[in-house]
């Protein structure tokens, strides 16, 4: 993937070459294939021109598949013959019973198939049946449908503000709520209120508590006499609840859409404990999904996912480029487990990969290995992200080290 400025989709189809950014150690392009490979890291694309608006909605497209294997596994048979060794594995306790098959360890060069015996540590484990030919660097592929995903990360994707002083997923303003009475109370009374936003894809948003001292007294709301609740508008959103607090008692005012205003006259839904507890203040150009958003197979499965960028976003602000990211929250966890993603696309319409005229930009840019991405240097203008070593920024945009 190279810097793109007018066309509307990611390119990594088999005649496309691209860098994923210099800081990274993982993912990595298979020059062969044409798929980046994910085992705990992020894939980086920066774009020039704030190529991503404000009150948009885009559709993040791709392919993807699980697999598990490595290409360095050994077995000594003069030492031992059960005793599997692989430096990039990541054996855990959990792959005690997983099937693996090892190229060539077999009678007579023949693959071995068996099952992993006992764990030793994460680069070693021994092996149930016994290797009958030594073997170095060679592939060991392992059973992919008994993953536990509960234990696995999750996959995570956004549009990054990578200004100076910024980098951070996009954002817009905080939720703001405006409580006006209307009308001349006879009693002036002071109530609090809040307003909780719910998105189409499970996030909440909250603004902060709006004190009103001059609300109508209990029995003094009317048609003429109420307060005016007005909330930000939010892309995305699916739910406005409005909430209120007198001395002490809350109350769920109304759950209100497509609408974000609402008239308290004293109709309320229920009594609550509290105001809810919500994901963030700021709408942020992210969206998280479980490792069960992903299937073990051997076959390539389509994905489409939408990103909305704030009504509020700035993008005056955005000095330096956009990045559109897509990577997981942590490592996986299992032995070799990869997560291949292909003909990856953002735009503002359907979300559909198609070739694109300027794909020959993403061959010339071509990277083999992520420390000669073109992307740019650790905290250099238009280069790379502050990443802790797993390669991935929490839910609330702050690097999670």
């Amino acid at each position: 993937m190279a810097d793109q400025t007018t066309n509307t989709a990611l390119k990594t189809t088999d005649h496309s070459r691209f860098g994923v950014g210099g800081i990274l150690t993982t993912p990595y392009y298979d020059q062969t294939n044409g798929w980046a490979v994910l085992s705990k890291n992020h894939l980086c694309v920066p774009f020039t021109d704030n190529w991503f608006k404000p009150s948009t909605r885009y559709v993040v497209s791709f392919a993807h598949k699980l697999a598990a294997f490595v290409n360095d596994a050994a077995i000594d048979t003069g030492v031992s013959t059960t005793t599997l060794n692989s430096a990039s594995a990541v054996f855990s306790a959990g792959d005690v019973g997983r099937a693996v098959t090892i190229e060539g360890a077999g009678a007579a060069g023949a693959d071995l198939v068996t099952t992993i015996a006992t764990y030793t540590s994460p680069t070693v484990v021994e092996i149930t049946d016994a290797a009958s030919t030594t073997v170095s660097g060679a592939t060991a592929t392992f059973g992919v449908d008994d993953w536990d995903y509960d234990t696995q990360p999750s996959l995570e994707a956004g549009l990054w503000d990578n200004s100076a002083g910024q980098r951070k997923w996009m954002e817009g303003t905080a939720v703001e709520l405006t409580a006006v009475t209307q009308g001349t109370p006879a009693t002036p009374t002071s109530r609090d209120y809040k307003v909780v936003v719910k998105t189409d894809w499970g996030d909440t948003l909250e603004s902060e508590a709006v004190t009103v001292a001059d609300t109508p007294a209990d029995g003094e709301f009317d048609t003429d006499t109420y307060v005016l609740l007005t909330a930000t508008r939010i892309t995305g959103a699916v739910e406005y609840a409005f909430y209120r607090e007198t001395a002490g008692t809350f109350e769920l005012l109304r759950e209100v859409y497509p609408q974000r205003q609402w008239k308290d006259r004293d109709s309320t839904l229920k009594t609550v404990v509290g105001y809810p507890t919500a994901d963030f203040r700021h709408a942020r150009a992210h969206r998280l999904a479980t490792s069960r958003f992903f299937l073990p197979a051997e076959q390539w499965a389509r994905t489409s996912f939408a990103i909305d960028v704030a009504a509020s976003y700035d993008k005056s602000k955005t000095t330096d480029k956009q990045w559109f990211r897509i990577g997981l929250t942590g490592q996986l966890i299992g032995a070799g487990l990869k997560l291949y993603l292909d003909q990856i696309s953002v735009d503002a319409k359907r979300g559909f990969f198609t070739p694109s005229p300027v794909d020959f930009l993403a061959k010339r840019s071509a990277s083999s290995a992520p420390t000669s991405g073109d992307q740019g240097n650790v905290n250099t203008g238009g280069g790379g992200i502050v990443l802790p070593p797993w390669g991935t920024i929490g839910r609330d945009g702050i690097p999670d080290f």
